[in-house]
C-alpha cells in the first residue's frame, strides 16, 4: 500500500532477464499490481482509501494513522506510475510469460 513500491519494477524485470531467478520477475509483478492499491477509484472511496476529488493518491496508506492518509500526491507517483511499470513489463516479457523448463507461468 506504498505509492513507490511500483519503482522497483523496471530493475526487477532486467534482472530476472540477465540472471533467470524466477522471484525477480515474481516480484517485478507484484510491484506493478501494487502500485494500484491506492487508485483513485470508487471502490477505494468507499474503502478510505482514497477520499479525494480528482487525480490525488495517498502516498502512502495510513501514513500516519487510520483517519489521516498522509501526503497526497499525483498520478505519477501512484496509479499512473504503476500502469508504467505495467507496460515496461508487457514491452520485456509480454503479457503472459511461459517458463517451460521450470513448469510455471505468470500472467501480467
Amino acid at each position: 500500500s506504498d505509492g513507490r513500491v511500483h519503482r522497483f519494477v523496471y530493475t526487477y524485470v532486467d534482472y530476472y532477464l540477465r540472471t533467470g531467478v524466477w522471484e525477480y520477475l515474481e516480484r517485478a509483478v507484484a510491484g506493478a499490481r501494487a502500485g494500484f492499491t491506492n487508485m483513485a477509484i470508487p471502490e477505494n472511496r468507499r474503502a478510505n482509501v482514497s477520499n479525494t476529488n480528482g487525480p490525488w493518491e495517498p502516498e502512502n496508506l495510513e501514513h500516519f494513522s487510520s483517519s489521516d492518509k498522509g501526503q497526497w500526491t499525483g498520478y505519477t507517483w501512484g496509479s499512473g506510475g504503476a500502469m508504467s511499470a505495467i507496460a515496461y513489463i508487457e514491452r520485456k516479457v509480454g503479457s503472459v510469460w511461459i517458463d517451460l523448463a521450470g513448469n510455471r507461468a505468470i500472467g501480467i
